[in-house]
């Protein structure tokens, strides 16, 4: 018999509406299914199950600020259970807070009832926040609780802060996640060799290192041209030739050819080979056209004609 005959031939009980109210929720009614749980939650107040319901209507419908208080009143009559505060924390999402979520995730951690996932939701919160070496230290706590964590995650979060400069952080936790990365494939093998190259470029000592790290990212594929014009880079200030012979290999794969172009012009216009730099730096205006590469040309093309 329907749920709804029931409460028309009057079985109305908490019990009844309760279920009514799960039965909307599960197909997306998520207004009928509020109704149904006030009234669950008027006929039986100490059932929990019914409050949650409520609760969970609320946050399908955005209404994030009576999701907080009601989780509020959940946490005093229940406060062992953590599905209360994970429903609180993300309705600060909602409410644009992400640092007030951060802290219940934080508690959570603490007391030891963290689902994994809200580790690294953790994470990614610190890293929008600027607060990067709390985001790799909770990136660090994710990977030891995990016993097969996500590789390619975690070296994007790696990625992510090398591109913001957390160069130590990145360093310790790419050191973690390559202790664990016994059968990584080749691709993300790559991955991690370059983010040690460009994390050995940050050191005073790391001149041979890096150049060591780059040239086993070339034997990996050596049509990676990311590698190829940092090869380039590496040798630009100790032997010229080399240098080249890395920035026109790269050249010739054509998603590099303009930034291969252009750190060989620039390495010709530093040792004052103004004329062989303009074609190059002509090429790459050609290839993507930009105002400051416009500009960088003209100086060129000034010096070219002081010097003869």
């Amino acid at each position: 018999m329907p749920l709804t005959q029931c409460i028309e031939w009057g079985a109305n009980d908490g019990l009844t509406y309760g279920l009514l109210g799960y039965a909307y929720a599960s197909t997306d009614q998520h207004v009928s299914a509020e109704s149904a749980y006030r009234q669950a939650s008027l006929l039986q107040p100490k059932t929990l199950d019914w409050k949650l319901g409520l609760c969970r209507c609320f946050f399908k419908q955005q209404k994030y600020p009576d999701v907080v208080t009601l989780c509020d009143e959940l946490m005093k009559q229940d406060p062992g259970k953590p599905d209360y505060q994970l429903l609180q924390a993300n309705a600060y999402l909602g409410m644009k807070q992400p640092m007030r979520a951060a802290e219940i995730y934080e508690i959570l951690d603490v007391i030891g009832k963290a689902p994994l996932p809200t580790l690294h939701v953790l994470g990614d919160i610190y890293i929008n926040e600027g607060l990067l070496e709390q985001a790799a230290d909770v990136y660090l706590r994710a990977m030891d609780k995990d016993p097969q964590p996500d590789l390619n995650k975690q070296v994007r979060n790696v990625e992510v802060l090398v591109s913001r400069n957390a160069n130590l952080p990145a360093m310790q936790l790419l050191k973690r996640i390559s202790e664990k990365a016994k059968d990584a494939s080749d691709d993300l093998r790559k991955r991690m060799l370059k983010l040690e190259a460009r994390l050995a470029a940050t050191r005073n000592d790391a001149g041979e290192e890096h150049v060591k790290i780059l040239e086993a990212i070339i034997r990996l594929d050596p049509l990676d041209g990311d590698a190829l014009i940092l090869l380039g880079q590496a040798f630009a200030t100790r032997d010229m030739e080399r240098a080249i012979f890395y920035f026109e290999r790269a050249a010739g794969i054509e998603r590099f050819e303009a930034e291969a172009k252009l750190r060989h012009g620039q390495l010709l216009v530093k040792n004052r080979k103004y004329q062989e730099a303009l074609p190059l730096l002509k090429r790459v205006q050609e290839l993507k056209p930009r105002e400051e590469i416009q500009k960088y040309m003209e100086q060129v093309e000034r010096a070219s004609k002081r010097n003869g």
